[in-house]
């Protein structure tokens, strides 16, 4: 153990994996296998525990659940979710969903463990260019009681990635778009610079001194009527990214002498507009503004 929190990583299980002697796995005629019941998660996690394993990353799981098995078996689909649930509440680690289909993000009202979903396409070049477009998604994730996620972002924009089967050479110049998508999320936010890459300070812009995210009271989503463009094509509604959120605060009498207050307590809010690639021109009122 190095004395530090893990987030560990989980996608497809190969057929030549050696756990299926002693713990109940379904297959299918690919070859394919998944691990349905609780006992190999309890045994993972368990000793996950012991250097520092606090969420497990469950990965491709679109892939998985095209497995005959989920068509030809409904107990399949619940042994492996509700399995990998029990387990993990019994050992407090957290579950982060990705690559997910809409019917497996709602069972996730049943997954307690379950606190957030990557929301985008994965991180790499020729895909970050969207990646960050997760507007749309977090208003379902959010729904169900997870958190979205955007993916990991290189922060500086002065470093090109020296190695890598996909990121040698490779040159992140929206690194602050990818910033704030990442903290207006109210998700994970991950930057995966070489050690000694980083933009310290549009990292520490983020967080303050002691790591705390400065996260808003809940996600950043798209407008109603951005909807009203995209599903009836209707030209007056926003042609873009056009999301909203809000942060709340009690401001204490004398405690921030730039804000003007009464004698007692007084709750504040903040509301953001986040923008980006805007076709045309848009009025935003306050109360189209996600506020809690």
């Amino acid at each position: 153990t190095v004395g530090v929190p893990f987030k560990c990583h989980n996608g497809k299980w190969s057929k030549d994996t050696p756990y299926p002697v002693n713990f109940t796995f379904a297959n299918d005629t690919h070859g394919d296998v998944i691990p349905i019941g609780p006992d190999l998660w309890d045994y993972l996690f368990s000793s996950g525990d012991n250097w520092g394993m606090k969420c497990i990353k469950q990965d491709h799981m679109s892939e998985q659940v095209q497995m005959a098995p989920f068509y030809s078996d409904l107990s399949v689909p619940e042994a492996w979710l509700m399995g990998q649930s029990g387990a993990a509440s019994r050992s407090n680690v957290a579950i982060s969903y990705c690559m997910s289909f809409p019917y497996v993000t709602l069972n996730s009202v049943r997954v307690s463990p379950a606190t957030h979903q990557r929301c985008g396409t994965d991180y790499l070049p020729g895909l970050n260019e969207r990646n960050w477009k997760i507007g749309p998604q977090s208003i379902l994730v959010y729904a169900v009681g997870m958190l979205p996620y955007k993916d990991t972002f290189l922060s500086s924009v002065e470093e090109t990635a020296k190695s890598g089967k996909k990121f040698k050479g490779f040159h992140e110049t929206g690194s602050r778009l990818h910033a704030v998508v990442s903290i207006l999320s109210a998700g994970p936010v991950a930057p995966s610079d070489a050690v000694g890459g980083s933009d310290v300070d549009l990292l520490m812009s983020l967080c303050r001194q002691d790591g705390l995210l400065l996260k808003p009271d809940l996600p950043a989503m798209t407008v109603d009527e951005t909807w009203k463009k995209r599903v009836f094509g209707d030209a007056s509604a926003p042609d873009g990214e056009l999301w909203t959120t809000s942060s709340t605060f009690t401001i204490t009498p004398g405690t921030a002498p730039h804000i003007k207050t009464g004698p007692a307590p007084t709750r504040v809010a903040w509301l953001y507009i986040f923008s980006s690639e805007l076709m045309n021109d848009q009025k935003v009122t306050t109360s189209a503004v996600t506020a809690t």
